[in-house]
């Protein structure tokens, strides 16, 4: 099955971003072959990046955090990874189906590392009988 991951990452070079500061998320889409590509990237809106409220378009209400504004920006990705997460961020990624890890380094390493996580959570839940 194909996912998307997000990577808080300021140049697309390095993991370097806190979840709940981070101003963009590399947004990579992973194959039923486990080949992926970077497919995208989400920025949070300015209002946010400037401590402000605002209905910004994003399904999200009047007053939202920015955590809850980062939430929604990948609410479509099974996997976020960050420099570090917050235990309420990842409490609230828990809450929409978003396994989260704090990682550093190369994005691209980082994902093939959660594409090798990903593969043997699937064998398992096979392994069980859990779908």
């Amino acid at each position: 099955m194909s996912y998307k991951i997000a990577v808080a990452t300021s140049d697309g070079s390095t993991i370097d971003q806190h979840f709940g500061k981070a101003d963009r998320f590399e947004i990579f889409h992973v194959l039923d072959n486990g080949d992926f590509r970077s497919s995208e990237i989400r920025t949070k809106p300015a209002a946010v990046l400037n401590g402000e409220t605002a209905d910004l378009e994003l399904g999200t209400r009047c007053g939202c955090t920015a955590e809850e504004v980062d939430s929604e920006i990948i609410s479509d990705c099974a996997y976020v990874l960050a420099a570090q997460i917050g235990m309420n961020a990842l409490r609230s990624l828990a809450r929409q189906g978003i396994t989260a890890f704090d990682i550093g380094g190369n994005p691209e390493d980082a994902v093939k590392k959660i594409i090798g996580y990903n593969i043997r959570l699937e064998k398992r839940k096979k392994i069980k009988g859990v779908e």
